[in-house]
């Protein structure tokens, strides 16, 4: 297809009624650019005198007051943004997923940097409503859900740069489905296509893996499959210094705290995993399973969670 306007918001507040934007990010792709391609830009955005940013809001975007100390102002973010969005007079397509959230919130953009003109950008594709007809079996279709089905983990914190490149990751996904399997392969096609109302929601679910590997599962009681993304585990212990650890090379480094890094969530690395895990324990050392920001499992949390694999 195309080339697109990927956009992603970030805000205070639900709606314009209720809040300010905060953070404003996009990029120019198409479906067939690479990942590596992908040049994003973002902004953090001055907020009006007076206005602040709700604690929740900080839990999950990050973003502390400290850091609106560079933020421009709204009608120069617009300004780049619309920019963005055209080129040699030509109107690019845009992308967003959700855009029942952040559509109101770029008109209110557009209202106050350049009253009285109409509305620069075309009516965007959202990339929730493009999976609510092509995956109706996903129990969940949230940006985070969507782009781990496709193979992507977003980060934990929720800006705009990072949700940019996640919404083309997935449009680039979309894209490929849409002309394999509906044979929609041209603006035009998907237009109409989306105009037809979504179908009900399955009551069969799609998994985010190989129907075969997921059947190969061992079938015994209470065993789950456990998917940790870009997770960390750390063992820390009390011993003299440049002492050798129990545990095998490449899982621990030449200090008190030892980090690994999971790559992948097969069931056999996560089972070695685990055991590892466990033999650290018994050893009477902490250990401690962290997830991502203010996410951590440890203690009885931590074995609650090692009976279910």
């Amino acid at each position: 297809m195309l080339d697109v306007l990927v956009v992603d918001g970030q805000s205070t507040g639900a709606s314009p009624a209720h809040g300010h934007l905060l953070e404003l990010g996009w990029a120019r792709t198409r479906a067939s650019a690479s990942e590596s391609d992908l040049e994003v830009h973002s902004r953090l955005l001055a907020l009006p005198e007076g206005a602040t940013i709700p604690r929740p809001v900080i839990r999950l975007t990050g973003i502390e007051p400290r850091l609106l100390a560079g933020a421009v102002e709204p009608a120069r973010a617009w300004s780049e943004l619309r920019a963005a969005a055209t080129s040699e007079g030509v109107s690019h397509a845009v992308v967003i997923h959700f855009s029942r959230f952040e559509l109101p919130f770029l008109r209110g953009l557009h209202e106050h940097a350049d009253p009285g003109e109409d509305f620069p950008l075309r009516p965007p594709w959202c990339t929730h409503e493009i999976a609510r007809r092509l995956l109706p079996g996903l129990p969940r279709r949230g940006l985070r859900a969507l782009a781990g089905y496709f193979g992507y983990g977003v980060d934990e914190l929720k800006r705009s740069a990072e949700h940019v490149r996640a919404t083309a990751f997935v449009w680039r996904h979309l894209v490929g489905l849409l002309h394999a399997e509906q044979g929609v392969s041209t603006p035009e096609a998907l237009e109409q296509w989306l105009s037809r109302p979504p179908p009900p929601r399955e009551a069969k679910r799609s998994y985010p893996m190989p129907r075969a590997l997921r059947l190969a599962l061992p079938d015994e009681p209470g065993m789950r499959l456990l998917v940790f993304e870009r997770g960390v585990v750390s063992a820390r212990e009390d011993r003299p210094s440049g002492t050798r650890s129990p545990l095998p090379p490449g899982w621990t480094r030449p200090l008190h705290e030892r980090r690994l890094q999971i790559d992948a969530a097969t069931f056999d690395r996560l089972r070695t995993l685990t055991t590892e895990v466990r033999r650290v324990a018994a050893d009477g050392r902490i250990v401690e399973l962290v997830l991502g920001p203010r996410r951590r499992l440890r203690g009885d949390r931590l074995q609650r969670a090692l009976a279910w694999v």
